[in-house]
């Protein structure tokens, strides 16, 4: 019994120690908390409150802004305000300047165009008059210039005609004789050819006739070889009578 006194004693004294350890665990934490939360409070109202002067700082210098750009408008308003005044007033003046002087110039200018007009009338009728003697005399001149030039073309023509005539004269003849020594040129190699095809013939006749007297020495067959040789030579279709018939 004792022991198990004992033991219980025991057993409660350690869960009492735990049970005040705990609550001490418990104590520290939510002090901790405590604490913790109140820095993030003091933080973020820190940081409230710099945003909130940040803020503040802009909006002020954006009114500053605003209000300097307003004072400066108005300024500026004015003193466009004025300078057009001043032009306007500047421009009346100077208009009115103006009118006076146009009216003092139209009144001399009247007068000299009329002393100008009187002028050139008179100006006018001397140069008509000189104006047409001109023409006359350049009428004149135009008319033995266009006599000259066409005696000129109608010469230059003419030669020109005779010119080309001769050119063509000559080309003519040219052309003549160049056909005329073609021709010649033909001719005489056509010649050549027929001298060569006829001494082809001959020299081919007198071997054939050379053999066919070979042939026939000794007993004579009929005139075999007299046949022979002709229908060999007009055979070839000269066309002429050359070349055939007896053999000498």
């Amino acid at each position: 019994k004792k022991a198990e006194e004992d033991k219980r004693r025991a057993e409660e004294e350690a869960a009492q120690k735990k049970a005040e350890e705990d609550k001490r665990k418990a104590e520290e934490k939510r002090r901790a908390e405590e604490e913790a939360a109140q820095k993030k409070a003091e933080e973020d109202k820190r940081r409230a409150e710099e945003e909130a002067a940040q803020k503040k700082a802009e909006e002020d210098k954006r009114k500053a802004e605003e209000k300097r750009r307003a004072e400066e408008e108005a300024a500026q308003k004015k003193a466009e305000e004025d300078k057009r005044r001043a032009e306007e007033e500047a421009a009346q003046k100077k208009a009115e300047e103006e009118k006076r002087r146009a009216e003092e110039e139209e009144a001399a200018q009247k007068k000299a165009e009329e002393e100008k007009r009187k002028a050139e009338e008179e100006a006018a009728q001397k140069k008509a008059e000189e104006d047409k003697r001109r023409a006359e005399e350049e009428a004149a001149q135009k008319k033995a210039e266009e006599e000259k030039r066409r005696a000129e073309e109608e010469a230059a023509q003419k030669k020109a005609e005779e010119d080309k005539r001769k050119a063509e004269e000559e080309a003519a003849q040219k052309k003549a004789e160049e056909e005329k020594r073609r021709a010649e040129e033909e001719a005489a190699q056509k010649k050549a050819e027929e001298d060569k095809r006829r001494a082809e013939e001959e020299a081919a006749q007198a071997k054939k006739a050379a053999e066919d007297k070979k042939e026939g020495e000794g007993t004579p067959r009929s005139g075999r070889g007299l046949s022979r040789s002709g229908s060999g030579v007009r055979g070839r279709g000269t066309g002429r009578g050359r070349g055939g018939g007896v053999i000498r």
